[in-house]
């Protein structure tokens, strides 16, 4: 019989070649993602990649008031209780819980009273905006996507981002 021999645990994923400072890694979270190869090395090369919700950036930056911001945070939090993403991507046996196809009742209703609760919500909140300003919010808000606009275009969008953030701080009856 031998010795039972300790592992040493993996090391964790650092970037090939420089990394940033101490105290660049304090400032915000980070992640460690792969990047293009370089010619003639079989490996990927590794990168850093700093990244903040526009929501967070656009608050740190000045752009947007506490209240804005509170807003901004509360429609996102309702969102991820909601819990809208189908959890499901591949199922291989009998199905537990809603429908089995798009048709059928029950196919995407929530499982817990919460999530029901939440969405309740969510549709509250979003009825607080005129159409145009919802999908617009969504893709701010949720899914991180704020086109680059320059000049004009990019003061009309602000403007409605701002207005509708005041709007949802109002309905939420957050302090000013």
């Amino acid at each position: 019989m031998g010795k039972a021999t300790a592992r040493k645990p993996l090391p964790p994923p650092m970037p090939t070649g420089f990394d940033a400072t101490p105290e660049r890694l304090a400032k915000e979270e980070s992640e460690v993602i792969d990047t293009h190869r370089d010619h003639g090395s079989p490996a990927l090369r590794k990168a850093r990649r700093f990244r903040k919700p526009h929501l967070d950036r656009w608050h740190s930056a000045g752009m947007l008031t506490q209240r804005q911001w509170a807003a901004g945070d509360a429609y996102r939090s309702t969102y991820e209780r909601a819990q809208m993403r189908m959890a499901v991507v591949a199922s291989y046996g009998e199905r537990v819980g809603a429908a089995a196809n798009p048709g059928d009742f029950g196919y995407g209703l929530p499982r817990l009273d919460r999530q029901a609760e939440a969405r309740r919500e969510m549709r509250e909140m979003r009825g607080q905006w005129g159409r145009h300003a919802q999908g617009i919010m969504d893709a701010f808000l949720l899914h991180d996507h704020f086109p680059r606009y320059g000049g004009k275009k990019h003061n009309e969008m602000t403007t409605i981002i701002r207005d509708s953030l005041d709007i949802m701080a109002t309905y939420l009856r957050m302090a000013s």
